[in-house]
């Protein structure tokens, strides 16, 4: 038994013995830390530059693509237009897909058309329109369609020369003897620093409260037909039974409806109706009013 050990020794390392782990490693049970390190890298290096390799020929296999005719749209069909030319909006969508220089896809091609730019070109070329939306109409036909919201006039302006019309939001978008103004309002004593002010805005800041109030207005007896913005706090309005009516940018379109009504079913204004020159509404809950001789 002896000698069996004696021919066989076993050589026991201490765990705090640094030759034992390094002897270990140096027979390739494990690598040190630095050269797994830089194993891990050159394998991630390698694999991003393959997928790079990948990604890349893959993109420009795809810009390629989009080139070909069998991706071109071929048909462009216009919906919701009611005086603009199709032809017009047809051509104008179609100069919208040709683009502008080199781009990496092709801006004409049925998965890769751009909707901003299209909705960009109308809207730049024709003021009148509101709104655009741009979809796919048939993928085997290779066409799209757009369809447009044309502005109405609620309003119109008159300068020295012509008059424009003008849509809910105050945005001047065509001249008056292009669309018809019959039914909109006229609106005067507006501040407007441009000659020409198509693509402009009216008053911003009280349009909506004017154009509310005339409404109301209406609806209280004979509608309104021309509104005058008298200075920077005051206007008026008047409606086809001759009766002017004297407002505050301050007040409330509703209140002011409400005070109308109640002056003009009073029984001193009824009965003199053909009389009354204006209601003054400027002063709340006094309401005075101006018979004419």
């Amino acid at each position: 038994m002896s000698s069996k050990k004696a021919n066989n020794p076993v050589r026991v390392h201490s765990r705090r013995d640094p030759s034992a782990w390094t002897g270990d490693t140096s027979r390739g049970r494990g690598l040190p830390d630095e050269r797994l390190g830089k194993r891990k890298r050159r394998v991630r290096s390698v694999s991003f530059s393959v997928g790079a390799c990948i990604g890349l020929a893959l993109f420009v296999w795809i810009s390629w693509y989009s080139y070909q005719e069998e991706m071109r749209v071929t048909q462009i069909r216009i919906e919701g237009n009611s005086t603009l030319d199709a032809g017009l909006l047809e051509r104008a969508t179609q100069q919208a897909l040709g683009g502008s220089g080199f781009q990496p896809l092709s801006p004409s091609s049925i998965a890769f058309y751009s909707t901003s730019a299209i909705r960009a070109r109308l809207v730049a070329d024709f003021p009148r329109i509101r709104a655009v939306n741009v979809r796919i109409a048939s993928l085997s036909e290779r066409a799209i369609t757009v369809k447009i919201e044309e502005r109405s006039p609620v309003a119109h302006v008159c300068m020295q020369g012509p008059c424009y019309a003008v849509d809910d939001g105050g945005y001047i978008f065509a001249r008056g003897d292009e669309v018809s103004l019959e039914g909109s309002l006229e609106i005067s004593g507006i501040p407007i620093a441009t000659e020409n002010p198509l693509r402009s805005h009216v008053v911003p800041t009280h349009y909506a409260t004017m154009i509310q109030t005339a409404h109301l207005l209406s609806e209280a007896g004979a509608p309104s037909t021309r509104i005058v913005m008298v200075n920077a706090d005051e206007y008026q309005i008047e409606r086809a039974d001759g009766i002017r009516f004297l407002m505050r940018f301050e007040q409330s379109p509703l209140v002011l409806a409400e005070y109308a009504k109640i002056a003009l079913a009073s029984e001193t204004v009824r009965t003199q109706r053909q009389k009354l020159e204006y209601v003054d509404l400027r002063f709340g809950t006094r309401v005075y009013y101006k018979l004419r001789e």
